[in-house]
């Protein structure tokens, strides 16, 4: 029961009613968002709250109708959220090889079933290659009957800048059992950090540098190739200028993710560009380092040209 703290004027009584609404809407609704409750539970508690104590507690017979069931599944997450126009939702990892690799969900399936559930993913596609969707020689990660869950990290996700109807998840790896799995990076550097903290009181902090190559297209006796975006030199201002409006917009989008820039220049290489991102938690950090190279080369693309992150490209 809660407490109106209401003893002389009936706008205390108000009040504390009022407050108390308000701290239980907030606790059900982060505990549906991060799926401890599902939206059928939450009215449940609601009523066991406000209605079943209060009859209880002051012994009324009245006649307790029960609220018609809900079916989560029927509640769209966008009259939850307040995401309507929200189309597909990315479920993000970064394998072993690097690469970024995500699955694309259906707003109202990803709300109703796969936040709380995970998809499913064949333990073999864990050992993929850079070079081709097959595991390593030596990854022993060949069973094709075997698999992991990818289940959303709900604390990572970010509607897409440049994509406004589509919203992006970085997702742990979990046995079927519901363990981290041995193979989840996420959960390897949570376990670094852990020691780290836990037996040498050090709190890893990282920013990243991110370097990288724009790339334009280029046509030569008939054949397409890929050349330097500019042929300027470390911290030109031409090159910087040149380049200006997609840095300009990258910055934008980084913004909106919540990542902050510290820095932006010309690097030595020709089309060689920087972003320096500011340090933050390792474990944010590398969640940030992944969004941030989604953005950088998804907004170069809208610009026909091609951002890689390979040292030195050909």
């Amino acid at each position: 029961m809660f407490s109106t703290d209401g003893y002389a004027f009936p706008e205390t009584y108000y009040l504390g009613a009022k407050w108390a609404r308000d701290v239980v809407y907030r606790v059900l609704s982060a505990a549906c968002e991060d799926g401890d409750l599902t939206i059928q539970e939450a009215i449940e508690a609601v009523e066991d709250i406000f209605r079943r104590n209060a009859l209880h507690l002051y012994k009324l017979n009245v006649f307790h109708e029960k609220t018609t069931s809900i079916d989560d599944n029927t509640i769209s997450s966008s009259s939850c959220l307040g995401k309507d126009d929200v189309i597909l939702v990315r479920m993000v990892w970064n394998d072993a090889s690097g690469q970024h690799r995500c699955r694309a969900l259906p707003a109202e399936r990803f709300y109703g079933i796969a936040r709380n559930k995970g998809v499913g993913l064949g333990i073999a596609a864990v050992g993929f290659t850079s070079f081709r969707d097959a595991p390593a020689v030596g990854t022993n990660l060949t069973c094709a009957g075997e698999e992991i869950r990818l289940v959303a990290d709900m604390s990572t996700l970010l509607r897409i800048p440049w994509s406004r109807n589509e919203e992006m998840v970085m997702v742990d790896m979990l046995t079927g059992s519901g363990e981290a799995s041995e193979y989840c990076p996420r959960n390897a550097l949570r376990k670094v950090t852990k020691v780290l903290l836990d037996e040498f009181n050090v709190t890893v902090k990282a920013g990243f540098e991110n370097e990288f190559y724009l790339l334009r297209k280029s046509f030569s006796e008939g054949h397409e190739h890929w050349v330097p975006y500019d042929n300027s030199s470390y911290c030109s201002t031409s090159a910087f200028d040149g380049a200006s409006f997609m840095l300009k917009e990258a910055h934008s989008c980084l913004k909106a993710a919540g990542i902050v820039v510290e820095q932006m220049h010309a690097e030595g290489g020709n089309g060689q560009f920087e972003i320096a991102l500011k340090y933050v938690l390792c474990t944010l950090a590398a969640d940030n380092q992944i969004y941030a190279r989604e953005i950088i080369k998804s907004i170069a693309r809208k610009h026909g040209v091609i951002a890689t992150f390979l040292p030195k490209p050909k």
